[in-house]
């Protein structure tokens, strides 16, 4: 999983996992709590500060485990990953202490997720496996799916079967819940891991999870056809992989960022650019390009968008100059075959005037000679 899918998963849960408040204090810090939470997206550092105003007053050892929880997921939001882990790490600690199964399955889920951020899926899963027994026995819920999509991404790769159990397990648990964007967020987990194993399987769970990801806004539909192209691809059905990826970038909003559009536009380059057509891949590498430098976009191709950008100019210039070279070699054997024509024509002519006075010649030697 790349960083921005690992970053928007883990970020997503976080805040969700956050267990209600339970501060059982007075209504004022109940409330002050609820409002710090709903802080926590728009002004993460200002939520910090009021929430660890509240952990001074003498409050429950439960409300502190939850004030914990939402300094730290704040921390995580202005990547200062050190003071996040400390306070994971605390809210974990006093949870166990404590002995609440919610919170302490809570807190070790929310460390999980921190692991599997840095991509330490051995620690990750020690964390799961603390937080399974609660989250695996409330039944089917929002959090017990978040808990298993998690839980499949500690597996490697090649762990296929596992992967897509628990893909499927979630994906029931997030249909029950009716919640559009977890089921599409499974389906795509789905559709990548049955590309190892069954590409028909790939496509059919892609398009899928496709068409419930054109109801929602979160650059579902955009991700799923990736997907999708993806499989197709497998297939070497490049024609039908660019026809989904171009349907993808035309429903792009345009208003606002995607993080998925660049993928879009990065994959249609590099798919025209092997097809030899160099007018639309770099066309889409422009795109790319623009957009790297609108929204300072920093990931594993930002570095060498511009070299792609100049490249694929450089190429379409030489492919430019080829044509034009053709044209011109065109042109000028058109011309030779017009002089030629033109010479044989008049040679043709030549010739028969030659022959016609012979011929008068001969007759005019014969009517002398008798």
């Amino acid at each position: 999983m790349c960083l921005a899918s690992r970053a928007l998963f883990v970020f997503g849960v976080f805040i969700l996992m956050l267990p209600c408040v339970s501060y059982g204090q007075t209504d004022e810090a109940t409330r002050a709590h609820a409002e710090n939470k709903q802080m926590l997206w728009s002004q993460p550092a200002k939520a910090i500060e009021r929430e660890k105003e509240l952990l001074r007053d003498s409050i429950g050892a439960s409300a502190r485990v939850e004030g914990y929880q939402v300094i730290a997921v704040g921390y995580s939001l202005l990547n200062k990953w050190d003071s996040a882990t400390y306070y994971h790490h605390r809210a974990a600690l006093l949870a166990d202490q404590v002995g609440d199964a919610r919170l302490s399955a809570v807190s070790h889920h929310n460390l999980a997720l921190l692991n599997l951020y840095f991509e330490d899926t051995l620690s990750a899963l020690l964390e799961f496996e603390k937080a399974r027994p609660y989250m695996i026995q409330q039944g089917p819920s929002k959090s017990r799916a978040d808990f298993l999509r998690g839980l499949l991404l500690t597996y490697p790769p090649d762990s296929v079967d596992a992967r897509i159990r628990y893909a499927k397990l979630a994906l029931l648990d997030y249909s029950t819940q009716q919640d559009s964007a977890g089921m599409v967020q499974c389906y795509s987990h789905i559709s990548q891991d049955y590309q190892l194993i069954s590409i028909d399987s790939s496509i059919f769970y892609a398009k899928l999870g496709r068409e419930i990801g054109r109801l929602t806004t979160n650059c579902d539909f955009e991700r799923l056809s990736l997907d999708l192209a993806n499989a197709y691809l497998g297939q070497k059905r490049t024609n039908e992989a660019i026809l989904v990826l171009r349907e993808a970038v035309q429903t792009t909003n345009e208003e606002s960022f995607c993080p998925v559009t660049g993928e879009l536009y990065k994959k249609l380059s590099d798919l025209y650019e092997k097809e030899g057509d160099f007018k639309n891949a770099f066309l889409y590498s422009s795109l790319y390009y623009e957009l790297v430098e609108l929204n300072k976009v920093k990931d594993e191709w930002s570095d060498t968008s511009k070299l792609s950008f100049d490249s694929l100019r450089i190429a379409l210039i030489d492919q430019a100059r080829s044509h034009h070279m053709a044209i011109v070699r065109y042109l000028e054997l058109s011309h030779k075959a017009d002089r030629e024509a033109e010479q044989f024509q008049s040679t043709r002519m030549l010739n028969f005037v030659i022959i016609v006075a012979c011929i008068v010649l001969l007759i005019t030697l014969v009517y002398l000679y008798i």
